[in-house]
């Protein structure tokens, strides 16, 4: 089964973290979440809210927001990533990157504009 991963589509960062999903050998559909309407959004268990303050991860009836779906994303790579993944869910860890998740969604755009700038 597919894995749905919802992202903001004008996000550099967010961008980056969908390709690195699609990398995997797992079947993983991106997701952009202005492209999603309400119904769309009630079908999924999600509201605009949700969709636009985090990236989301859909697999199947189990869903993963902010930074328990890029856990989500590290474990499903396996290898290193998943041993990354692991730490990340150690609890003071894992609060400290709820926290970091937090600072770089809201200012997002701001990073995806240094994001953008280094590729260049």
């Amino acid at each position: 089964m597919a894995v749905e991963l919802i992202i903001d589509g004008d996000c550099a960062l967010c961008q980056r973290a969908s390709q690195f999903a699609t990398r995997s050998e797992y079947d993983t559909t991106v997701i952009a979440n202005a492209s999603l309407d309400d119904e769309d959004l009630a079908g999924r268990d999600l509201s605009r809210v949700e969709v636009d303050e985090s990236v989301w991860v859909i697999d199947g009836a189990r869903r993963y927001g902010g930074v328990d779906a890029l856990m989500y994303l590290l474990r499903r790579r396996g290898g290193l990533w998943a041993r990354a993944a692991r730490l990340g869910n150690l609890a003071a860890i894992h609060t400290v990157l709820k926290v970091l998740y937090r600072l770089v969604s809201r200012n997002r755009h701001h990073f995806s504009h240094v994001a953008r700038r280094s590729r260049s």
